[in-house]
């Protein structure tokens, strides 16, 4: 290998110094290596099992489950948000701390690099990560197992517009535990914090509806509850969708701001 295939030229100037290369590097994390059909195969696992297991239940038996165009959206949607949520906390744990202490972000950012372009590359390439592997593929592969099981399709615009709500929801998770990764120099305090507020936001909601409207704690219900055949369900009581959208993507861009900000002052 040759020196000019190791060191990749930074053309880019002021905040956005080495943000390219730095892209790369963390998407190649996630698609460079074999790894990633790992992470595929065990987020299938993860979210379409259980879909999987009410279609064969009510294929051998129909009258068991009711019907199962009202549970599966929400198996998927409000169980599987979640745990797409909770992947987004585990798997960015590590994206700011673990280079703080290992010493790789001071030896990065002693190259043409700027702060700003190190937090970015990896709040993109994490979304990016989490919407292709956790989320989209798997939401493909929901729509074909609701079409197999329920004997019929989703609406695809409504699906696309709940689609939307989790990947808000998940990079939600993902800029708060960016930020988190700025505050404190251990993981504990950062996975804690981040899977507490979720988890937090379960009891929340019930006690303080209104909580859900200024958080993203009700998203996944919102998503479920957007399709016509879970309308008389829980989706019936839920609020618009607007209001805990919009406060859950200002709420991602706060955090942002405050990683970049907490980031750019810290002594490495």
């Amino acid at each position: 290998m040759t020196a000019e295939t190791i060191l990749q030229p930074v053309r880019e100037r002021g905040w956005r110094n080495g943000f390219n290369n730095l892209l790369d590097k963390e998407c190649s994390l996630w698609f460079g290596s074999r790894a990633w059909w790992r992470r595929l195969v065990t987020w299938l696992f993860i979210t379409n099992t259980m879909p999987l297991l009410i279609g064969l239940q009510a294929r051998s038996d129909p009258s068991s489950l009711g019907d199962i165009s009202q549970v599966m959206p929400t198996l998927f949607f409000v169980v599987g948000g979640m745990a797409i949520a909770g992947g987004a906390v585990v798997l960015s744990q590590d994206a700011v701390i673990g280079e703080r202490q290992s010493g790789t972000a001071a030896w990065v950012l002693s190259k043409p690099a700027s702060r700003t372009a190190f937090i970015l590359s990896k709040f993109i390439a994490n979304t990016l990560g989490l919407w292709t592997i956790a989320l989209l593929a798997q939401a493909a592969v929901f729509y074909a197992q609701y079409a197999l099981w329920a004997g019929q399709t989703l609406p695809l615009g409504t699906s696309l517009a709940a689609i939307g709500l989790l990947a808000a929801n998940s990079v939600f998770y993902v800029a708060l535990t960016i930020m988190l990764g700025t505050i404190y120099s251990n993981r504990g305090p950062v996975i804690g914090i981040g899977l507490g507020f979720m988890f937090v936001g379960q009891v929340m909601t019930r006690w303080a509806p209104k909580s859900g409207l200024v958080t993203p704690w009700k998203l996944g219900e919102i998503a479920a509850g957007l399709f016509p055949s879970t309308q008389t369900g829980p989706g019936a009581s839920l609020p618009e969708p607007f209001l805990p959208l919009a406060f859950t993507l200002a709420w991602t861009v706060l955090f942002m701001a405050v990683a970049l900000r907490l980031f750019s002052r810290q002594e490495l």
